[in-house]
């Protein structure tokens, strides 16, 4: 405010000033703008802890399966191991020995093993000779050298990777049976399965069967050092 000639004039700005409540409808809605930011603002900090916590629990399931896995791929080896030092323990080195090959038992076998080698063939309708209780061991320690965790003859995506099949005896550690299996759920870790998958592309089947030994019967012919029996 000034004065000029004795009259109260106001300034020319003056029309900045609040008169019954013109300004207050533009500071609701600068108010509101502030509000709807800080909102905004809040909710982006929450989604991006939230995927923070997400990526952290995936990777410590993926650290926690990576751990399951190594354990799953060296069972067969630790297996493997104990079950020669079993065997191993009983000092045996005369028995006698019947094998069964596929899972319908396509042929048959009977040997007379003795200190580590074939004595005597008493039966083989197979095609190749009959192995003895080590080699059959080098045979397992062979394959999962060779073939654990790889994939099968149509590919990871068709047939999942292929697996070494082994039962032991729980005394004398013999195998009492040897195979490869075809372990179907791990094809889903394969993109060329959901490929697949989606187009309708089917894959061939492929049979392993074949490729199971069994022992039938083991008999000690003498004795061992520890006085182990069948």
């Amino acid at each position: 405010m000034f004065y000029c000639c004795g009259v109260a004039k106001p300034r020319h700005n003056s029309k900045i000033l609040v008169r019954g409540g013109e300004a207050a409808p533009h500071l609701t809605n600068i108010g509101q703008k502030l509000v709807e930011t800080i909102s905004r603002g809040r909710r982006m900090e929450h989604y991006r802890r939230g995927y923070l916590l997400c990526a952290l629990f995936g990777l410590a399931a993926m650290l926690l399966l990576g751990g399951g896995a190594l354990t799953l791929w060296q069972r067969p080896a630790l297996e493997l191991r104990a079950a020669r030092d079993r065997w191993a323990a009983r000092q045996l080195s005369h028995y006698r020995i019947e094998l069964r090959y596929g899972a319908l038992g396509y042929c048959r076998q009977s040997i007379e093993v003795k200190s580590g080698r074939v004595a005597a063939v008493l039966e083989n309708t197979c095609s190749e000779p009959a192995p003895t209780i080590d080699q059959l061991f080098d045979q397992i320690e062979r394959t999962i050298k060779t073939a654990q965790g790889r994939c099968g003859p149509n590919g990871c995506a068709c047939d999942g990777t292929i697996s070494v099949i082994a039962e032991y005896d729980p005394q004398m550690g013999y195998p009492r049976t040897k195979g490869l299996a075809l372990d179907t759920i791990t094809r889903w870790r394969y993109p060329d399965y959901w490929t697949r998958r989606l187009v309708g592309r089917l894959c061939s089947s492929l049979e392993l069967s074949r490729e199971i030994v069994t022992v039938v019967a083991l008999v000690p012919l003498e004795q061992s050092p520890v006085g182990s029996r069948q």
